[in-house]
């Protein structure tokens, strides 16, 4: 483990899961202050196999693109943000709260944790999303990997 502040999230990781997903990137970024994307390897963390999503960041101006999103999140949401930006979401007040995390992710170089309740299918949904800063270069932030898992609202982890 670094002494760096580049682990800490800026919110609490509420799933067991993601919570070892953040484990497993502060293991694998070692004394950088965040791995590559080549350093990630989504079968080490099975867990989350339908559930994690990478994001492709652009800079000058600052945008996303959704590389892969899990096959569990399409079937949640009920649609599939694979080769779109997150202005595409349909949900306005969902999509602020997703700008905003993407973009704290990339400006401040840190995880970012979330959770929340949105209603999907008619039914009230808890959320947890953890966003992680990669780097092919070890200077900029230029690809986020995150994950994002829901249960019906009310129901215990």
């Amino acid at each position: 483990m670094t002494t760096d502040d580049s682990s800490r999230t800026d919110g609490v990781i509420g799933d067991a899961n993601l919570l070892r997903l953040h484990r497993y990137w502060d293991a694998k970024r070692g004394s950088r202050r965040w791995p590559s994307r080549a350093d990630i390897d989504a079968l080490d963390i099975p867990t989350l196999l339908g559930s994690i999503i990478l994001v492709d960041v652009f800079h000058a101006p600052l945008r996303f693109r959704y590389r892969n999103t899990g096959t569990k999140l399409v079937q949640a949401t009920g649609y599939n943000m694979h080769g779109r930006g997150p202005e595409e979401i349909p949900d306005p007040a969902y999509r602020a709260i997703v700008l905003e995390a993407l973009t704290k992710a990339v400006e401040e170089g840190c995880p970012v944790a979330r959770s929340g309740e949105r209603v999907l299918n008619n039914v009230r949904m808890h959320y947890d999303a953890l966003m992680l800063p990669l780097s092919s270069d070890g200077n900029s932030v230029d690809m986020l990997i995150g994950a994002q898992v829901y249960r019906p609202a009310g129901k215990p982890d």
